[in-house]
């Protein structure tokens, strides 16, 4: 349960609204449960019953929906608890004050199990950077080895090796160029069809800046094989092929 004052800049505009025991549910929360507008929850704790009157997006807390409510619901409620939680002052200016402060980025770190999934799916991530890399350089090095026939003919005809070499890597790069840009397209479409329940956010950041990382060791992968390409005598080449 969070509770703020009503003129506060903080928080959903509804809790200028509120009356007292009158508490603000997470959307994703009033559909798993069934619950509505008008609807009463109660908490098991003090048997406290709160009246829902309205709803929020992305009102969730480590995973967990919150009920906003109003100050004065707020002390009633923790009177029969009979503890204290923390409470806080919430400012974007610096200030002096003998209290404790803390940044967004140090609070965020606090909620419980942040530490342990970021590390999670950051080994996830690395994970599979490493395996696309490495799926990246083995297939375009074998692309490339494959044609060494064709290139051989191209070198035969007079074409520089550095222009072969640059029109390879041109290829790679457009290659995953639009294979980035059709991954892209599916998980935002994905992410627009997945139910509410599913805790899924689409970062153009993020993506773009794993993208950008798939798309250099697509290029190193290209580069690999150009030592053969120059190695490669015409004669050779030519004289290899069937028919």
């Amino acid at each position: 349960m969070f509770a703020l004052p009503a003129d506060t800049a903080y928080g959903p505009k509804q809790l200028e609204a509120l009356k007292r025991g009158e508490v603000l549910v997470d959307t994703a929360y009033a559909k798993q449960t069934g619950t509505a507008v008008g609807d009463k929850v109660t908490d098991f704790r003090t048997k406290m019953t709160f009246t829902i009157v309205g709803t929020v997006t992305d009102g969730r807390y480590s995973h967990a929906p919150v009920l906003w409510t109003t100050l004065a619901s707020w002390d009633d409620w923790q009177a029969k608890m009979q503890t204290n939680y923390v409470s806080a002052f919430v400012s974007q200016d610096s200030f002096k004050t003998d209290l404790t402060t803390y940044t967004k980025a140090d609070i965020v770190k606090q909620v419980p199990g942040y530490a342990a999934e970021q590390n999670s799916f950051q080994m996830m991530r690395l994970a599979l950077v490493v395996i696309g890399a490495l799926i990246l350089t083995a297939f375009f090095y074998i692309l490339t080895m494959q044609k060494m026939k064709q290139l051989g003919i191209l070198k035969a005809i007079g074409i520089r090796t550095w222009t072969i070499g640059s029109g390879l890597v041109l290829q790679v790069f457009v290659l995953t160029l639009l294979s980035l840009a059709f991954s892209l397209c599916v998980t935002l479409g994905v992410s627009q069809v997945l139910p509410s329940g599913i805790p899924f956010r689409f970062e153009w950041e993020t993506s773009l800046g794993y993208g950008a990382l798939l798309i250099g060791t697509a290029l190193i992968g290209s580069v690999i094989p150009l030592r053969a390409l120059k190695k490669l005598e015409p004669a050779d080449a030519m004289g290899g092929m069937a028919g």
